[in-house]
């Protein structure tokens, strides 16, 4: 092992015992003044150099999910169609299709 490797592992004389670290972290919870929710005389004013953020457009994110969903239920569709007309046992391949609608129900039921 390289010396930089092993120094990794090695605690640094700058670490802190917990002890300091624990009071640290106490009296910075404690500084933090707690507000009672109620406001107060100049509540309604707000800062002038809190700018206030931009709305999100959700519009092109809506459009991406609805071609996705067309393009799913378009692929579902076909897979449908193509499985009727290039199987002979019609009634097991409605059986099974029946099944996999049923069954996800029923498991959601109970």
């Amino acid at each position: 092992m390289s010396p930089s490797e092993n120094s990794r592992h090695r605690p640094r004389s700058t670490d802190q015992s917990p002890d300091k670290l624990k009071d640290k972290l106490t009296d910075k919870s404690q500084s933090i003044p707690i507000t009672t929710g109620q406001p107060g005389p100049n509540s309604s004013q707000k800062p002038a150099d809190v700018s206030t953020p931009k709305p999100h457009n959700s519009l092109p994110l809506k459009i991406f999910f609805l071609l996705v969903s067309i393009g799913l239920f378009l692929s579902t569709i076909s897979g449908i169609y193509m499985s009727y007309k290039y199987i002979r046992k019609r009634l097991l391949l409605t059986a099974i299709l029946s099944a996999g609608i049923v069954i996800p129900i029923l498991l959601t039921i109970l």
